[in-house]
Formats: C-alpha cells, structure tokens, sequence
C-alpha cells in the first residue's frame, strides 16, 4: 500500500492489477494527462491480450495513476505509463515501472523498453534514475495536432536482483 499525503491527512493508495471496472476512470485519466490519450478500445485490446496492466487506486476508488506494458518475445515494452497531476513527483511513476521491472526479473527476461517524448525532461531522468539508458531517437514519432515530436527510445536490462530490489 502507497500513502498519498494531501494537506495534514494521508489518502491509502493501492497498486491493483487493471480490469474492465477500472477502464472507464483510466480512459478519464489519460484524456486529462496524455497530449495523444489512448482510447477505450486500446485499453481493452491490451487487457485481452493479458498484458501487464496496473492502476493506482485510492481509498475512494478513484484512479490515479496506470501502467500497460507488454512482453513481445523477451524484452518488456512499457506502453505507457500516467499519473494523476495532483499527485506526481511523490514515486508513483517510480512505482509502476518498478513493478514492470519486477515482473520482467521474475519472467526472467533481460529487457525493458520503453519511448518518452523528447521534451519530456522529467520523465525522462526518471527513467535514468531507475537504471535506463538512451538507446537512441526516433524522429517524429509522436505525432500531435501542431508538429510531430521525437521520441527517446530507453532501454533497462534487468538483473536478477530485480524481485527483490522492487518488492
């Protein structure tokens, strides 16, 4: 269980596995946070697919941050990661790529992949915090209503300890 500190009280915070129960308040999530936000339909493709999926839920069933990644062959590729604004910058984000890390080590597979946007700063030293290095860019992968933005393709190899470091 997570603590989310708002004002002189604590909310709990629960990191759950994504169903269809939670799809709705995702996609409201995503269209708030995401300059491209998924739709419904991707959401679900990637919940049949079994994809490893997890949402942060607080104590009044409100969704506050998700996860999607999925194992193609044997490397992990975090699809993509939001949290809530009001509570980013306390380890959320942290959390839920953590846990794709976990959950690579425990498949014993070597890879984690992932693509940020470029002008996406603080993400991205989050993920050189958590041990990903640039791979390289991709030019004009996303692209947006103005003009297409690159993306940094970051790859983490996972090491053994790994289910134990992220438990």
């Amino acid at each position: 269980m997570l603590l989310l500190k708002k004002s002189t009280f604590a909310v709990r915070i629960n990191l759950e596995y994504m169903g269809r129960k939670h799809l709705d308040k995702v996609v409201d999530l995503d269209k708030k946070i995401a300059q491209n936000p998924w739709s419904k339909s991707m959401f679900i493709e990637e919940l049949e697919l079994q994809s490893f999926n997890r949402v942060l839920v607080n104590e009044y069933g409100d969704v506050c941050g998700y996860g999607v990644s999925r194992l193609q062959v044997d490397e992990w590729h975090l699809l993509t990661v939001g949290v809530d604004s009001n509570i980013r910058r306390q380890g959320y984000g942290k959390r839920l790529v953590e846990d794709v890390i976990r959950k690579a080590a425990l498949n014993l597979d070597k890879t984690v992949l992932l693509e940020v946007r470029a002008s996406n700063e603080i993400a991205i030293n989050l993920y050189k915090k958590i041990g990903f290095e640039i791979l390289h860019i991709r030019k004009n992968y996303y692209k947006s209503s103005t003009t297409p933005e690159n993306a940094v393709v970051m790859k983490r190899l996972v090491k053994e300890r790994d289910c134990e470091m992220f438990s």
